[in-house]
């Protein structure tokens, strides 16, 4: 067998393709990375057919959307779940979403801001793409208001654009600031209407669930002494 070398800074020793017919889950990379290791996610994927493959998890991508997107035509896998994490702009188009339309659980973690990116999550969320979704997961992104305003709206209007869409059980917001308070509010009714776990804040703290966390803004009356 060819001579694969996965590990830090490693680079494929072969130029053919390599077919692991019963290779179920991939991980790539470090769960806990901060981008800068070397994964050559590219240069593996590019040598791999994986036909059976469920779970695909990816540290740091640096593999351009359509390589990924023949990875995935190539092998043609049940994929169940997918983790990928983004150091810049490389999958603004997403394309290789058609390709896996049975996915259930997906999860994008960024490591820049592009406003280019909303219209596709949007997509994502309102069930437009990846209709089978049941857990979806935005990690370490700096949403302005407009755009976590836009991504309620995208929830809430799910299955309006196609009946075959799943009810998303679970979305996960994992951002780098606190909301404002309209906002969690705004979240928290959206959670309420469509009787979905949502999370949004920090990984350790979920400002929606938390009430005390929401300064409600109450107007004082003050009454004189009585007589």
């Amino acid at each position: 067998m060819p001579l694969i070398n996965m590990n830090k800074g490693g680079l494929c020793r072969t130029t053919e393709l390599l077919t692991l017919p019963h290779l179920r889950h991939v991980r790539l990379g470090n769960p806990n990375s901060d981008g800068s290791e070397e994964v050559n996610t590219a240069t593996i994927l590019r040598r791999l057919t994986l036909p059976a493959l469920e779970t695909l998890f990816l540290s740091t991508l640096d593999i351009p959307d359509d390589d990924f997107t023949s990875f995935l035509v190539r092998s043609s896998p049940p994929l169940q779940s997918l983790y990928i994490s983004m150091i810049e702009d490389e999958l603004t188009g997403m394309d290789f979403l058609h390709f896996i339309p049975g996915l259930n659980d997906f999860t994008l973690r960024f490591r820049y801001y592009s406003d280019r990116e909303i219209p596709m999550l949007e997509t994502i969320a309102s069930g437009r793409s990846l209709p089978k979704l049941r857990h979806f997961t935005i990690r370490d992104w700096l949403l302005y208001d407009r755009d976590q305003e836009s991504m309620i709206d995208a929830l809430s209007s799910r299955h309006t654009h196609t009946l075959d869409s799943e009810q998303l059980e679970s979305f996960r917001l994992i951002l780098l600031g606190r909301p404002k308070d309209d906002l969690i509010l705004a979240w928290r009714e959206l959670a309420k209407d469509r009787g979905m776990n949502i999370h949004v804040g920090s990984l350790e703290e979920n400002y929606i669930q938390n009430i005390s966390l929401i300064r409600l803004h109450v107007s004082l009356i003050s009454f004189g002494p009585c007589k």
